[in-house]
């Protein structure tokens, strides 16, 4: 996908329809779905108008639904404070969004094949989010 507002909008509604064919619950749609386009939208922000691609992989099993989203995009670790210096509020909202849904786990970054790939699982029992970046 390109990774504009129109293809975020795509993959955001995409993703809502693959979790609600696999029944996962409204509350976790919307977090997933959030989580896609805010990470999405941060990364063409930060990508300052150049042609990004990217793409977005969503598993669902019987305990999480897991989502990576790939780009070759500026690296952008959503967990590094330097990386998300409040420039705008997109870059205040997700780290805040991180820090109320997650339990802290599987938090690192890494460059993937010059694919910056960022991702988050959310837990169906519980409803948290884990957040990793490799």
């Amino acid at each position: 996908m390109d990774v504009n507002p129109e293809g975020v909008v795509k993959a955001r509604d995409k993703a809502e329809q693959i979790l609600l064919e696999n029944n996962i619950g409204q509350k976790l749609i919307l977090r997933s779905i959030l989580m896609i386009e805010e990470i999405l939208m941060l990364v063409y922000d930060k990508s300052g108008g150049e042609n990004v691609a990217g793409e977005c992989v969503i598993t669902v099993s019987p305990e999480e639904v897991s989502v990576i989203i790939r780009n070759n995009g500026e690296e952008l670790d959503v967990k590094d404070d330097g990386d998300m210096a409040v420039s705008n509020l997109r870059s205040y909202v997700l780290p805040t969004l991180i820090s109320n849904w997650t339990q802290g786990e599987k938090q690192k970054h890494m460059m993937s094949v010059s694919f910056n790939r960022d991702g988050f699982t959310l837990e169906l029992k519980t409803g948290n989010v884990k957040t990793f970046n490799e």
